[in-house]
């Protein structure tokens, strides 16, 4: 069963990298959202009427929205312009 929901990158308060759900409220499913991810890996935000959930749930998020890692990796980009610069360097040192 498709379920509607929106998402964004976001930090949870003391900074971990995670992500920011919104959906439309569903006893079931924030239950099995409680059950499948640690407390202190989610924080709900009732002022925002979202969850945050950390990074590390990208698969539990997934089984809880379908699609969700497929629209994650859509938005990714190629390859990490930072580390092709620290890979780069360790390849072809200076000096």
């Amino acid at each position: 069963m498709a379920r509607s929901f929106q998402w964004q990158k976001g930090g949870s308060r003391d900074g971990k990298p995670g992500y920011l759900i919104s959906f439309e409220y569903d006893t079931e499913l924030v239950q099995r959202l409680k059950s499948t991810v640690r407390g202190d890996m989610r924080e709900w935000r009732p002022e925002e009427k979202r969850w945050w959930v950390s990074e590390f749930y990208e698969k539990a998020l997934d089984s809880l929205f379908p699609g969700f890692l497929e629209a994650v990796k859509a938005t990714r980009p190629l390859f990490d312009v930072a580390q092709a610069e620290q890979d780069t360097e360790e390849l072809w040192p200076e000096g």
